[in-house]
């Protein structure tokens, strides 16, 4: 008899992404180090964002902007301005709802004020879907594997930890403590992270960022 493992559950995970119409990829293969220069989506172990494809879908979603504005909506998402995982989750939530707000000269001279969008809430399917299994980070001393990341329009905004139902500590709720621990480790990941799911093979449970355990739901 077989027994599911905690690389079966993910490959099921991403099945399930796919059968959605997510596109989905396996982490070493777009990193720093990956044998085909082509498939590789970051240069470095720290980036949680897939810059260029969030560069693609500002520029698909914004027709016409101005690079300097395109830039500016980039380096807003990605520079945090507080160093508390919460007010930097509210603070990006509101930029990808709202869109960024930039400013620009008109012909008279005038200063005008735009949003860029980052995300097409109206036209699902005009987004970029991408879900990654052992997605490595590392930062100063931290290193880890995260098991599923969903990125919409590069943007990390779902984040699996799951377990496997064969071994009795990993539970769900360990699930959950690695996910805390995640956030201490990489509070920036968890900055544009609008849900959190963690599973045991059997169970599955969905909540925010900061939510204690029994506010998770099935």
């Amino acid at each position: 008899m077989s027994w599911l493992d905690e690389a079966d559950i993910e490959l099921d995970a991403l099945d399930e992404f796919a059968a959605l119409g997510w596109q989905t990829a396996f982490g070493p293969d777009i990193s720093p180090g990956c044998s085909e220069d082509s498939k590789r989506e970051r240069d470095t172990f720290d980036a949680y964002i897939l810059e260029r494809r969030l560069r693609t879908a500002i520029a698909h979603l914004n027709p016409g902007i101005d690079p300097a504005h395109l830039d500016e909506a980039v380096l807003a998402l990605k520079r945090a301005e507080s160093q508390n995982v919460m007010t930097e989750n509210l603070r990006v939530y509101r930029l990808l709802s709202d869109g960024c707000p930039v400013e620009y000269r008109d012909e008279t001279g005038q200063t005008r004020g735009i949003r860029v969008k980052y995300i097409d809430f109206d036209n699902p399917t005009n987004n970029d879907f991408l879900a990654v299994n052992q997605y490595a980070l590392k930062s100063g001393r931290n290193s880890r594997r995260l098991d599923v990341i969903g990125f919409v329009n590069g943007i990390p905004l779902a984040v699996l930890e799951l377990k496997s139902p064969t071994k009795r500590w990993a539970t769900v709720k360990g699930a959950w403590r690695q996910l805390d621990t995640y956030k201490r480790e990489f509070p920036e990941l968890f900055s544009p992270v609008a849900v959190q799911v963690i599973g045991d093979g059997l169970n599955a449970s969905a909540g925010t960022v900061g939510a204690p355990i029994q506010h998770f739901a099935p």
